[in-house]
């Protein structure tokens, strides 16, 4: 029977050994899944970020030489009595020029740029989303982490409660065998006893018969049957006298 509990409490044992070990391996597993989906290095993450400071300089960088060289269109472009024209005008018509080209460029400039803005924003909107994903996933799986431990610790619990339970289960039949062994032994004893105290009345009932069937057939026994044998005749002679009379 102890050899039966010893094994019933290492299966036990082995089972909620077994399923800790797979309730941790799930939320690993869980863990690993969101970080993989949605976690985003620290690394890679800072990068970005300088690279977006980068181009942000950049941006302002270009946009200061913008004015600069606006600045200085608008000098050239502005009337001067040291500069030189001729009567047909072609003076003129050369700063106007070089007045629509720079415009040109200053536009595809201020085009592209606006064009990088707007990626950098969106790749910055992205970036934010991801890292809001990825503060989810983990407020998430530190929540499933936190419910996995109290599972663990509920589990933990109905554990000692069945070891102490099963420690009881020995302890009561440890006692119903010593209470078993003890009624054992009164049993021998009483029957023992009984034995000891109905050997003497079977030697007195022997004695008994003995003595009767002794006295039965010695002489003097004799002789007593004889007696009583003519004691009756002669009563039985007296009792017809009686009746005739």
């Amino acid at each position: 029977m102890e050899d039966m509990k010893d094994s019933y409490e290492e299966k036990l044992e082995s089972k909620f050994e077994m399923y800790k070990e797979a309730i941790k391996k799930h939320a690993y597993m869980c863990a690993m899944e969101q970080i993989e989906d949605h976690y985003v290095p620290i690394e890679e993450f800072i990068a970005e970020q300088e690279k977006v400071e980068d181009r942000e300089n950049k941006i302002l960088q270009l946009e200061r030489q913008l004015h600069e060289q606006s600045g200085r269109l608008l000098t050239l472009g502005s009337p001067r009595s040291d500069i030189p024209t001729t009567e047909n005008g072609v003076e003129p018509d050369l700063t106007d020029e070089m007045m629509k080209r720079a415009n040109e460029v200053l536009q595809k400039q201020c085009m592209e740029k606006d064009e990088l803005i707007k990626s950098l924003k969106l790749k910055i909107q992205k970036l934010n989303e991801m890292l809001l994903e990825a503060n989810e996933g983990y407020r998430k799986t530190a929540e499933e982490n936190s419910s996995l431990k109290h599972t663990i610790m509920l589990k933990d619990q109905e554990m000692d409660s069945l070891q102490n339970w099963a420690k009881r289960v020995l302890e009561l039949e440890e006692t119903v065998s010593s209470l078993q062994k003890e009624l054992n032994d009164r049993k021998k004893h009483f029957s023992a006893e009984d034995s000891k105290q109905q050997k003497p009345r079977r030697g007195l009932l022997a004695n008994l018969k003995s003595t009767v069937s002794g006295a039965a057939s010695s002489p003097l026994g004799r002789g007593w049957g004889k007696h009583e044998e003519a004691s009756s005749s002669r009563r039985h002679v007296l009792f017809t006298h009686k009746a005739k009379e």
